[in-house]
This record gives C-alpha cells, sequence and structure tokens, in this order.
C-alpha cells in the first residue's frame, strides 16, 4: 500500500512514505494511477541515462561531423556500414529507453544495447 496525494481528477500528484492527515488517501502498489505517477517521475532520469550513454560514445558535435562526412559521400563502404551500425544503435537505445519507462527503470526491463565495435571506432575518428 502507498499513501498518496490526488487531484480532483484523482490522479495521483505525490506519494508520502506515511499518512498525511486530511490530504493523503492509501492505494494499492498495483494501483495504475500511481504506476503512471511513477513514471512520469522516472522518464526524464531514464531519458538523461540514454543520452548520457550515447554521447559518451558519439558526441553531438561528434554526430554532426559523422552525417556531414557521410552525406558529403566521402566514406567508404564499411564506413558507410559503420555509420548504418551507429544510427541502428541509437534506434536500439531509444527503443530501450521507452521499454524502460514502461517497465520502471533498467533494472526491471533489461540491459542497454551495447555499441557495435565498428560505430564506436568510426566516432572515435570525429
Amino acid at each position: 500500500m502507498a499513501h498518496v496525494q490526488c487531484n480532483a481528477s484523482g490522479a495521483v500528484v505525490g506519494v508520502f512514505a506515511n499518512a498525511q492527515d486530511g490530504i493523503s488517501v492509501e492505494v494499492d502498489d498495483g494501483d495504475l494511477r500511481l504506476a503512471a505517477f511513477r513514471a512520469a517521475q522516472d522518464a526524464p532520469r531514464i531519458a538523461d541515462e540514454c543520452q548520457r550513454r550515447i554521447y559518451a560514445v558519439a558526441s553531438q558535435n561528434c554526430q554532426m561531423n559523422m552525417t556531414a562526412w557521410i552525406a558529403s559521400g566521402q566514406a567508404g563502404a564499411d564506413d558507410k556500414a559503420a555509420f548504418d551500425a551507429a544510427l541502428a544503435w541509437v534506434q536500439a537505445m531509444r527503443a530501450a529507453c521507452a521499454r524502460f519507462v514502461a517497465a520502471g527503470g533498467p533494472d526491471s526491463g533489461g540491459d542497454w544495447p551495447e555499441c557495435p565495435p565498428q560505430a564506436a571506432a568510426l566516432a572515435a575518428r570525429f
């Protein structure tokens, strides 16, 4: 059971460790309103972690430079394949982020995808 504060429409707007006279009600831990509140609280933290992991491999500037280089037509087939692998990894990271938000965090939603070595090697050049 959890002690929560709800707004006029019944949505959870706060969670308390203990009952708060006059402002909290007790709901079951499986209450969908409580799950929605917790997901809204966790989503920014999980999204920040996803971005941190992506930027640890390829900063925003690195990504822009790689994209411009690929678009310029100067990349060979191996580098284009590495770039495609990097894009697929970012898409997998975003999908994992959405899955983790829905599951309440990475601990209950699985592991973050590993960056393919060829994608990391390409990013390291920029």
